[in-house]
């Protein structure tokens, strides 16, 4: 099997009617490709200065969102190679790991969850068990379990603190209920010793009655630290306390979106969730509508934040008038997001649209 690296996409899409396929939306986790015996790993990047990419052969030992370490198989020693020169790696894994893949392209999130914890326990790369905790990341958070994809997101942290799996952490974007066990165990979070853990409990807390004030304090500390992931993440997460009307103004929402594209793509889907509804509460439907499409149509990352963002996108054509549009997108929320409680929704829209139209178009007209 192939896992397969892209560089972050530069550009923002205009406002598209229809969205990608469950199974695209998975696979852009992880890009595929059979092999049916372990072999050297393959790495292929364009070195800065050259012209043309390389293929180098080997065996990975470390990957993170700095470097690559790879042992080459000519003699030539560990090659640090720097992330960003990387175009694709190549490396082979075993059946649970690619069923794993395929039943959360499917949406089978239980069976995707036992599969990822089989794979685990059998890859003993270190590299690869982070990749293999996201994806148990993303099974918890789509079935609820807040806390539980939080622990597993730690647990990455603890074994690579400069991990490429931050599109994984667990944030609130999106109006969620949080269990209160759940805003027990984030105060806890709020004194953890990483910035990772900190900023999961903050988030979490950021608008709780009893321990917002905390919260907010913690998340402007995290928005000051020279990490930019960190402190991107963390300005973002500030942002949703002024998603009430009249709190923002022009220059500022596009204060937000110079910071959305100054960052990695494959972090920018909650930051654009709050863009779009600072933009739907300013009244500008249209654009709340084009920055929610974002996630559905190029983010691949955190289907939690993606369904909230399809399910509204869908209701602002909506009100646009743009029913037919709005309508592909429930359908769209319906079939590809079966997994979430928000699907039920997206079929009872389609029933009303539906029964709306059939009022307003009457047999023989």
């Amino acid at each position: 099997m192939t896992t397969r690296c892209t560089r972050p996409i530069r550009t923002r899409l205009p406002l598209i009617g229809t969205c990608l396929s469950a199974a695209a939306v998975a696979i852009g986790l992880f890009t595929l490709e059979a092999r049916s015996s372990r072999a050297a790993d393959r790495v292929t990047i364009h070195p800065e200065g050259t012209s043309s990419a390389i293929t180098l052969v080997g065996d990975v030992v470390d990957f993170n969102r700095r470097e690559l370490k790879l042992q080459q198989k000519t003699g030539a020693g560990l090659r640090y190679i720097p992330a960003d020169e990387i175009l694709s790696v190549e490396t082979y894994h075993g059946d649970a790991h690619r069923r794993a893949v395929r039943e959360f392209a499917a949406g089978e999130i239980g069976q995707a969850e036992s599969s990822f914890l089989a794979a685990y326990a059998e890859d003993h790369r270190p590299w690869v068990q982070r990749e293999l905790l996201a994806g148990l990341v993303r099974c918890a958070r789509r079935q609820g379990q807040f806390a539980v994809a939080a622990a597993r997101f730690l647990q990455i942290i603890k074994s690579e603190p400069a991990t490429r799996h931050w599109s994984a952490v667990p944030l609130i974007w999106a109006p969620e209920a949080i269990p209160a066990d759940t805003r027990d165990e984030a105060t806890v979070w709020l004194r953890h010793h990483t910035q990772a853990g900190r900023l999961i409990g903050a988030s979490v807390l950021l608008q709780d009655p009893a321990h917002g004030t905390l919260a907010v304090r913690e998340m402007k500390q995290l928005a000051r630290e020279t990490d930019p992931v960190i402190s991107s993440l963390a300005r973002a997460q500030l942002w949703r306390l002024k998603l009430t009307p009249g709190q923002t103004t022009p220059n500022e929402l596009r204060s937000w979106r110079e910071d959305i594209e100054r960052m990695p793509a494959d972090l920018r889907g909650g930051p654009y969730w709050v863009l779009a509804k600072a933009h739907e509460l300013a009244g500008d439907y249209e654009q709340a509508a084009a920055d929610w499409l974002w996630l559905p149509t190029v983010y691949h990352e955190d289907g939690v934040t993606t369904v909230h963002a399809s399910l509204a996108a869908a209701r602002a054509l909506t009100r646009l008038g743009r029913q037919d549009e709005g309508l592909t997108l429930y359908r769209e929320v319906a079939s590809r997001f079966g997994w979430s409680p928000l699907a039920s929704e997206a079929r009872a829209a389609i029933r009303e649209t539906e029964q709306t139209t059939d009022a307003s178009n009457p047999a023989g007209g």
